[in-house]
């Protein structure tokens, strides 16, 4: 930094100026001794009041300012200190004056409140943050928009305005974007202080330093709530009937196009339904087109109470609505629908001075199993829909006449095993286990069997999927186990057998919340005890969450109760996991059983099996034994109790009571 030295009399006539002078202000010394410092002063009045200050009382100044003439004529700051001079009797006779050029610092600090006062009139809000993205500063309208002051943010990450709506993707894309490009631009959801959220579009920029370090991120956004109701209310008009204010044909055609890309991508099953309005072209006719709309109004409204909050209905034209169900299981999910509509339909419409009595026909098809795309699952839908009408109107049916009649069955059956579950119309049959040592009973297992008026006599495997896939396993489930502990108490007290039962117990019995309560009651209500019941868990069940089903089991071990896995080697849990899992039995797959010993693979399969068990302290159960080859195999590897036809099939209470004696 260069100085400049003038040495001034009292009246301020420079006697003395150091060559720096030319530098600083253009004039060589000898053109500026003798001349009055008050000439090189840009305020000539700002001279004469601090000269005048000076002479009553003259002492140091330390770094003042003022603005000086340079020699071409522009203007530049100095800022000096001055020291006075005195005789040796102090008489005051002039100063000595040290000054620099400030002028840069001043133009940067007329700049920097320039920027400020922009940054702080602005109406997008600003923020900025440190590397480690610590808000460092905030303005006015930041505050404005999300309700936080400087105070409350400083330090903080801006994740504190994270609105929950944009999953962790959304944000990996950003910052990639910033890393690589050193700024991001878009529209963001974020959330206020009062915890409401609200669009913005956002830019980041990233701030770095010589050596190319990140110093700073500046964030600059503007809230559009404003301007994103404006674009909904214009693109709700373009895309909902005026009427309904049902999503219309343009609407359709977009949900279509994403529904049937996600249901591909997926491999999910959808339904589409077209719905006409049997009969509706009479209330025109007669009644007028106001009646007509208000039966309209009251028939979308009743379509939307029949669905679920995420399927969709739209107006199609006229009295004619199309139903979208995403992420069904099966087709009888869609059967299920449309009865609700006919019902909800067939209900009277009531306007001012008149009932209407109307039914509706429905078509239904099936992607990807009746279409490839939007066009033709729309016309099959529709030439389903005029097959209800030809069968009488009032009804359902799907593209496919087979699956309608299979369809039409299942629901038949889910009615009838609902009744059956309510009348406990069922019977338990019960398989023994024996000592694969001395061939005595040590276990039973109870086998549920339902004997239908309709269908006639039906295994589980007919009717237990129907059973999990309504829910109504778990009442059915909790009948079972109730039965099967009635009957162990009874032949317990006769002295019949003192073994255990075992009972099946689903996936769905299980992630009922409600499933220990219900052991617990069945165990008080029965009294038995606990260490007679055993439950069987497929395999299969209990992959996935393993750390889920170990709490669920631990819960019930808790209770006395032991734990058996059936099915095991079908399945591909870890065995890591399995050691975790509270366990007391593992049942060998009736597939693996059938091929020993001819087999090589199924020996080693079930030799590792029973290994395993030891290895864990679990006894084997090997169920499906058929003659003594498979038994005799069976018995040299250590396996511990077998179960199937060789001694005993399934059997009535009656039949198992005999076995006994």
């Amino acid at each position: 930094m260069i100085n400049l030295f003038v040495q001034t009399d009292k009246e301020g006539i420079i006697l003395k100026c150091s060559p720096s002078t030319t530098q600083i202000l253009g004039y060589k010394p000898h053109e500026l001794i003798g001349r009055n410092v008050r000439t090189l002063w840009f305020d000539k009045k700002e001279h004469d009041f601090t000269k005048e200050i000076y002479l009553k009382n003259p002492k140091p100044t330390k770094n003042a300012e003022a603005r000086f003439i340079h020699k071409n004529g522009d203007f530049l700051w100095l800022k000096f200190n001055t020291s006075p001079r005195f005789t040796e009797d102090g008489i005051y006779i002039g100063s000595d004056t040290i000054a620099m050029d400030i002028t840069k610092q001043k133009e940067m600090e007329k700049t920097l409140l320039l920027y400020k006062n922009v940054i702080e009139n602005t109406n997008e809000g600003i923020m900025i943050t440190n590397s480690k993205n610590q808000i460092v500063y905030t303005n006015e309208a930041f505050s404005k928009i999300t309700k936080y002051c400087l105070g409350e943010v400083m330090g903080k990450n801006p994740n504190i305005l994270k609105s929950g709506l944009h999953d962790k993707r959304f944000y990996k894309k950003m910052w990639d974007d910033i890393d690589s490009k050193g700024f991001w631009a878009g529209e963001i959801w974020n959330r206020h202080k009062d915890d409401g959220i609200f669009p913005e579009l956002l830019t980041i920029n990233t701030i770095k330093n010589k050596k190319g370090d990140v110093e700073n991120y500046i964030a600059i956004f503007t809230d559009i709530s404003d301007l994103k109701k404006g674009e909904a209310e214009i693109r709700h008009m373009a895309m909902h009937d005026s009427l309904t204010n049902l999503p219309n044909r343009n609407m359709l055609s977009e949900i279509l196009t994403h529904s049937i890309k996600s249901a591909k991508r997926q491999n999910e099953l959808m339904a589409l339904m077209f719905i006409d309005l049997d009969n509706f072209k009479l209330i025109n006719d007669n009644y007028g087109h106001k009646k007509g709309d208000s039966v309209l109004i009251e028939a979308a409204k009743r379509l939307k109470l029949a669905l679920r909050e995420e399927d969709v209905v739209c107006r199609f034209g006229g009295d004619e609505f199309i139903v979208l169900l995403e992420h069904i299981n099966s087709s009888k999910d869609a059967a299920k629908v449309a009865q609700k509509i006919n019902q909800a339909i067939k209900a009277p419409f009531q306007t001012d001075d008149h009932s209407f009595y109307l039914s509706c026909s429905i078509g239904i098809a099936l992607y990807p199993l009746d279409a490839n795309d939007m066009e033709e699952l729309i016309k099959n839908a529709d030439a389903a829909m005029y097959q209800a009408k030809s069968n009488g109107k009032n009804r359902y049916s799907f593209y496919s006449l087979e699956l309608s009649k299979k369809i039409s069955k299942e629901l038949s059956l889910e009615n009838i095993l609902r009744q059956s579950i309510e009348k406990n119309n069922f019977i338990l049959y019960y398989q023994p286990k024996f000592s694969i040592k001395n061939s005595k009973i040590v276990g039973i297992e109870a086998l549920v069997r339902w004997q239908s008026d309709k269908f006639g006599f039906m295994g589980p495997n007919e009717f237990i999927p129907i059973a999990e896939k309504t829910g109504l396993i778990i009442p059915m489930g909790n009948w079972i186990l109730k039965r099967a502990c009635l009957d162990i108490k009874e032949w317990h007290e006769k002295g019949l057998y003192y073994g255990d039962i075992s009972v099946n117990v689903s996936g769905v019995q299980l992630e009922d919340e409600n499933f220990s309560k219900t052991l617990k009651e069945i165990l008080k209500t029965t009294k038995i005890n606990p260490e007679l019941l055993k439950l069987e868990i497929t395999e299969t069940t209990l992959m996935g969450d393993i750390s889920q089903w170990q709490n669920k089991l631990e819960e019930i071990r808790k209770l006395g109760i032991d734990i058996s896995i059936d099915d095991f080697g079908t399945g591909y849990s870890s065995l890591s996991y399995l050691a975790k899992l509270p366990v007391d039995e593992l049942k060998i797959d009736k597939s693996f059983i059938d091929d020993i010993p001819k087999d090589k693979d199924a020996c080693v399969i079930v030799k590792a099996i029973i290994n395993l068990a030891k290895s864990l302290g679990c006894k084997t159960v090997a169920e499906g034994v058929e003659n003594n080859t498979q038994k005799e195999f069976l018995k040299i590897n250590g396996c511990d109790i077998i179960q199937g036809y060789l001694y005993s099939k399934p059997v009535p209470k009656k039949e198992l009571e005999k076995l006994f004696v």
